[in-house]
């Protein structure tokens, strides 16, 4: 949709059209990854990324535009400025369902490796005690990292 003023119920009903067309491409993808990343399917959820950066980006320009021309758009084309004020809402709910679901996914992933790094830190500390009865130093096993393959 061009910058333009809406001077018209046409052009107003076009950009309230392009809104709820990037609203469902935006939830929809969102849906995808949501039920993806459930399921555990974390490298195709991340493929997911692109497609749904470029649906937020578009939708956050259709916003402004929106938000220009909403007194235009509720003049001209009341009824669907209404019913994209319903379909935001419901994204917004989408949103939060979405975000909810990456925030326990990577809360699950750093308790993972919070408990690998124990388990390895525990394993190369020492299980005896010293000439005096205390616990020997740890050597220079018990300072190895972990890593982790970011890609899969």
């Amino acid at each position: 949709m061009s910058e333009a003023a809406i001077a018209s119920a046409e052009a107003a009903r076009a950009l309230l059209a392009e809104v709820e067309d990037t609203i469902e491409a935006l939830s929809a993808v969102m849906a995808e990854e949501t039920a993806l990343v459930r399921a555990g399917k974390l490298k195709a959820a991340s493929a997911l990324a692109e497609a749904k950066g470029d649906a937020a980006r578009r939708y956050a320009q259709l916003l402004g535009a929106v938000k220009r021309e909403a007194s235009a758009l509720d003049r001209f084309a009341a009824d669907a400025a209404f019913a994209v004020r319903k379909r935001h809402a419901a994204l917004l709910a989408d949103l939060k369902t979405n975000l909810a679901v990456l925030a326990t996914a990577r809360s699950v992933a750093e308790g993972l490796v919070r408990s690998v790094a124990s388990a390895v830190g525990a394993a190369t500390g020492p299980s005896t005690y010293g000439v005096r009865g205390a616990a020997p130093r740890p050597g220079a096993l018990a300072a190895r990292g972990i890593a982790v393959n970011r890609s899969l």
